[in-house]
């Protein structure tokens, strides 16, 4: 059984005494409990109802947005994976020229094994026969080997191969001024005098130098000879 309440409201100043002993203002609080609980519990569901649509409805355009997404994505990869296979398609057109490119890039590995060692002869002999021409004599024949163990004989003794040297001169003193100036030319050592023979009015002899490691290069070697 539910239990109403009164109470006393305090006196309006601007009603007259007579009149506040005529009327008793009285505030009185006269629905049962199980009604205001009723009430209470009716606001309370709409509003969880109101929450729950509202996360339904924001859920759904996040789900909605996320699809639109997705779908964009798997445009953009189809197209993309499309490109790539068309490329794919193209380049076996370049089949030929990268075949050919390869077999290239084969060739320059094979020669700079080949050629590391490799030094500039027409250079070397111009040298020569320019040195000995200056000096009164002729070079008629020069003939050069390189060490087969190339790396023992750099290491060892600071050359990597021999020149054998024939010519002309027309006396003793021309052939010491050849020899003096064989020496001087870059990349050729140790010059040395093996033979002279006079023949009618002209002398003959014959020398062997070694070629300095200093003067190897080329174009598949480690050091061009535009860098010397």
């Amino acid at each position: 059984m539910s239990t109403s309440t009164t109470a006393l409201m305090p006196v309006d100043p601007a009603v007259s005494p007579e009149q506040a002993l005529r009327i008793v203002p009285i505030r009185a609080r006269l629905l049962p409990d199980e009604v205001t609980s009723g009430r209470n519990a009716r606001r309370t569901r709409l509003f969880l109802i109101g929450a729950i649509v509202l996360v339904v409805l924001v859920m759904g355009g996040w789900y909605l947005l996320a699809d639109k997404e997705r779908d964009l994505a798997a445009n953009d990869l189809a197209s993309v994976t499309e490109q790539v296979d068309t490329a794919r398609k193209d380049t076996h057109d370049y089949d030929e020229v990268t075949k050919v490119i390869t077999e290239q890039d084969e060739i320059v590995a094979d020669l700079k094994i080949a050629l590391a060692q490799d030094l500039p002869w027409y250079t070397l002999l111009d040298a020569m026969r320019s040195a000995a021409t200056k000096k009164g004599g002729t070079i008629s024949n020069l003939v050069g080997n390189l060490d087969t163990d190339t790396t023992t004989s750099t290491t060892t003794t600071g050359t990597i191969g021999e020149l054998q040297i024939g010519g002309s001169a027309k006396d003793k003193a021309t052939i010491a001024n050849v020899i003096e100036a064989l020496a001087g030319v870059d990349g050729v050592e140790d010059v040395y005098l093996t033979a002279a023979t006079k023949q009618d009015d002209t002398w003959t002899f014959t020398a062997t130098a070694a070629i300095s490691s200093d003067y190897v290069c080329g174009r598949f070697s480690t050091t061009t000879c535009g860098s010397k």
